[in-house]
């Protein structure tokens, strides 16, 4: 229609929070994401250790070893950002967290800088998982695909409202 422009969208954009090619979520190995128990989502394999966050929203989870981020939207939508696996298991070695849980953030700030090679050569996968816990599949459209690069400026993923 000629006013369909005022239209609020419905839709959110979800940005790549690293730099890297994407990974079908069923391949990462840890099977809490790769069978898709703590919502649908993808993984980024890094190629640069800034991490940022992929919508607007409230900091809800900062674990304090630095590895995963809990993400609220205004309008309730929640991800979560896991980075590598098993990582919880370094006690925050090779994390340099840059905000505070409650802290409101926007799509594209610094979260944390990690040491992908010293996570590497301490024996952990490097993925960096982003799910959204609590949306129906129906509800989102994925943007990539599997070995497509990406950066934080990259939109992987739209969720309707």
């Amino acid at each position: 229609m000629l006013f369909d422009f005022l239209k609020k969208s419905n839709k959110i954009s979800v940005n790549s929070p690293v730099s890297g090619m994407v990974k079908n979520l069923s391949a990462v190995k840890d099977e809490a994401f790769s069978k898709g128990l703590l919502g649908n989502g993808l993984a980024v394999i890094p190629s640069s250790g800034e991490i940022y966050c992929p919508v607007d929203g409230t900091l809800v989870s900062v674990f304090p070893t630095g590895h995963a981020f809990g993400i609220r939207q205004e309008n309730g939508v929640e991800l979560i950002l896991h980075i590598g696996v098993d990582t919880v298991r370094l006690k925050g070695k090779g994390f340099n967290s840059k905000v505070k849980q409650d802290q409101s953030v926007k799509k594209g700030d610094l979260l944390t800088i990690c040491d992908f090679q010293l996570i590497r050569d301490s024996g952990y996968e490097t993925d960096v998982i982003l799910v959204v816990s609590n949306c129906s599949e129906d509800k989102m459209n994925f943007l990539v695909s599997e070995n497509d690069k990406v950066d934080k400026t990259t939109d992987i993923l739209e969720i309707s409202e």
